[in-house]
């Protein structure tokens, strides 16, 4: 720990700003009073005697332990313990408290060393996102903290968690598993957005991670919407669906003082769409996340504008709607084909690269023939929003069955994301600007993918 002494010095040094602990410290040195001898009678009070620094130790400093290990997640489609990845790990023993990130091996190490038992916690949370698991309705500190979990406290040695799959979603242990999948998916979409030259997810970001009551998934940006009531007012009843009726008076008031960007339903839905109380597979979340992720992308790209356009729509047609909808059918088929374009192209990136995991292998083709073999159709949104386009256009070849013309290849995913721009609305906007941000590469043949996809 810092001595008082000491840390005047360093206060006065770097002109820090003053303080009550500076002032408190200050005072009583000019009163001659010894500060380790008062801590010492504090510690002797409160009945807490292993806390007192030895008197032989004139500096107030003695040997301790400095907490380090791993924190590590399972994922249940692999079978593999993987790191936790920049999640933040915090230490506290009464007065001294410390903090630190994981790296990309789930290591931290704390840089303050403690004497007695440190109590060690688990923060959801970096510079990047703030995750909050909100397993109840009306519980309002989890709306008002990022999700944790308490580790134990510990005196020596490494403090090693691997954080089980837990099928219950309705358990902190259910978002917790989920929340570190959520960290490890925003560290890799922004490794995978470096490699690819393109910007990463929005700068900081709310996370909801919720049991059931929201829905499936949703990228609103809803601070975007905090200057607009009446739209907001919508947004709420929109997201807080199936029963908005039950929740809203309270939650609204939640929303609007932690407003989340992001909402993912930890539970499994059945073939109607009603959630079956089982917790999702990991690359099932990490899929939704490099999506949700990808819209953040799209939203800093576009603006405010756009962005609540596209949520004021959504909320009009009740989600998708049709290709036919009344509201923006054009802006859905374009702000929702990045979203699973690049949602399944990372998911499969990061399965692909796990070696030797038959089970990782068939999680990387299913994301990528979702992509593949896309068949274009009028009838539903897994055939008119064009994300399989969009994977044409970089990929050699097509099943015949498709019924897609695609004779494009060669385009890069930063090529692709310049023609998300903010006057593009409609399908053909997004192919022209797509072709003008890049020399108008291949025309003939793009025309003739995007006509197959019947646009």
């Amino acid at each position: 720990g810092t001595s008082p002494r000491a840390y005047l010095r360093t206060s006065d040094t770097e002109k820090r700003p003053e303080d009550l602990y500076r002032k408190a410290t200050s005072a009583l040195l000019n009163e001659g009073i010894n500060l380790v001898e008062l801590y010492n009678e504090a510690m002797r009070l409160a009945g807490l005697p292993d806390e007192m620094i030895p008197a032989s130790s004139a500096s107030g400093k003695t040997q301790g332990y400095h907490p380090s290990g791993y924190i590590k997640v399972i994922d249940d489609v692999t079978g593999l313990s993987v790191p936790v990845k920049n999640i933040t790990v915090k230490t506290r023993r009464w007065f001294k408290i410390d903090e630190t990130t994981t790296d990309s091996k789930g290591y931290y190490a704390i840089n303050k060393s403690y004497r007695q038992k440190a109590n060690v916690v688990l923060k959801f949370r970096n510079n990047f996102i703030t995750i909050r698991g909100i397993s109840g309705a009306f519980k309002v500190w989890e709306y008002a903290q990022a999700l944790e979990k308490e580790l134990g406290l510990y005196s020596s040695g490494q403090v090693n968690v691997t954080l089980p799959y837990v099928a219950n979603a309705d358990t902190y242990g259910a978002l917790q598993w989920a929340a570190a999948h959520a960290m490890n998916t925003h560290y890799d979409m922004k490794q995978y957005s470096t490699a690819n030259a393109l910007p990463g997810p929005f700068s900081f970001m709310n996370v909801w991670i919720t049991s059931a009551w929201t829905r499936a998934a949703s990228a609103s940006m809803l601070r975007a919407l905090i200057h607009e009531p009446v739209k907001l007012n919508d947004a709420l009843n929109f997201m807080l669906a199936p029963s908005p009726q039950t929740v809203a008076p309270f939650i609204r008031k939640m929303f609007t003082n932690w407003l989340p960007d992001i909402t993912m339903r930890l539970q499994q839905v059945d073939a109607n769409g009603n959630p079956t109380g089982n917790t999702q597979r990991a690359a099932d979340i990490s899929n939704t996340f490099f999506h949700e992720f990808g819209h953040s992308q799209h939203y800093a790209q576009v603006g405010d504008g756009y962005w609540i356009i596209e949520i004021a729509n959504t909320i009009l047609k009740g989600g998708y709607g049709t290709k036919t909808s009344a509201f923006g059918p054009g802006r859905t088929a374009v702000v929702e084909s990045w979203g699973f374009f690049i949602g399944n192209t990372f998911n499969e990136t990061k399965y692909r690269a796990i070696l030797r995991n038959p089970l990782a292998t068939a999680r990387a083709d299913k994301d990528r023939d979702q992509l593949e073999n896309q068949i274009p159709n009028d009838t539903n949104w897994q055939g008119w929003i064009p994300f399989g386009a969009l994977y044409d256009m970089r990929d050699i070849g097509e099943p015949a069955f498709t019924t897609v013309v695609d004779n494009v290849s060669g385009y890069s995913l930063a090529g692709l994301f310049k023609g998300f721009q903010s006057n593009v609305t409609t399908v053909q906007e997004l192919r022209q600007e797509i072709l003008n941000r890049n020399g108008n590469s291949q025309l003939t043949q793009v025309n003739q993918l995007i006509t197959s996809y019947r646009w």
